[in-house]
Order: structure tokens, then C-alpha cells, then sequence
């Protein structure tokens, strides 16, 4: 059973809480396809406000570990396979927040990073920072 957040600690209320819950993603305590509870019995049990808990499940929509919607209770999402994208000699990546555009086209929630990477030939491949592996190359002359 979650225990009520530590108002004495450094961590914002809802890091404390995202973070909790992230712990029993991780753990396997909660599984894919499982539904959270409600917003204000997450808010009951941590003993903090609703709108704390919305913040925590935010933080954890934009991680990719559950899927949440107004007016329906956040699922624990699948950990998919992530791509790998090997970085060649001279390539460079970024990872910044994604544009609105971005978010559109990748399906990704509002505050969530994206990894930039820039070509030799100054192309640009963007992709979702919590579904990519990077590699590096072949680094020997």
C-alpha cells in the first residue's frame, strides 16, 4: 500500500508520488493493462491534492510508463522495444523538448523530449527519447 508523501522532504509532493507509482511499475507490483485508481483515491491514499496526483500522472504520460486521459483512469502502458539508432563518426545528438508539431507527429504528450540527431550532411532524424537505444558507430580510424 502507498504510504502518505513526506512533506519534509526536498522532492516537490508530486515527484514524490510519480516516483512512487514509477516503483511499482518497475517492480511488476503493477502490470501492463492495469488500471490506476482514481485520481482522488491516488489523492486519498497519498494525502495530497487532486490536482498533485494529475501532475505526478503527467510526469509519468510523458515517461511512456502509463496512458492517461481526462475522465478515464490511467493505464500502465507496455514497455515496447526501443529502437536503436546507431550514431556514425561526426554525428551529433541533442535531446531537447518537442515542438507542438513534434508532439503531433510523434503522438507524444506535452513536455516530453525528443532526441535530435544531426547528420554529417546536416539532415535531421528526431525521435522519441524514451523509445530509442543510441549506439555509437564504428569509432576506430
Amino acid at each position: 500500500m502507498p504510504e502518505p508523501v513526506d512533506p519534509t522532504l526536498y522532492a516537490p509532493k508530486y515527484i514524490q508520488v510519480a516516483d512512487d507509482i514509477r516503483r511499482r511499475i518497475v517492480s511488476g507490483e503493477y502490470q501492463p493493462g492495469d488500471r490506476l485508481r482514481s485520481a482522488p483515491d491516488l489523492a486519498d491514499t497519498y494525502r495530497v491534492s487532486v490536482a498533485t496526483v494529475r501532475k505526478a500522472l503527467t510526469v509519468l504520460a510523458v515517461e511512456h510508463l502509463i496512458a492517461a486521459e481526462q475522465g478515464v483512469r490511467a493505464v500502465v502502458r507496455e514497455m515496447g522495444e526501443r529502437v536503436v539508432e546507431e550514431l556514425k563518426r561526426g554525428e551529433e545528438a541533442i535531446i531537447r523538448p518537442a515542438t507542438a508539431d513534434e508532439r503531433r507527429r510523434l503522438g507524444l504528450a506535452a513536455g516530453a523530449p525528443v532526441v535530435v540527431i544531426t547528420g554529417l550532411d546536416g539532415t535531421e532524424r528526431i525521435r522519441d527519447a524514451y523509445e530509442i537505444k543510441l549506439t555509437a558507430g564504428d569509432v576506430t580510424d
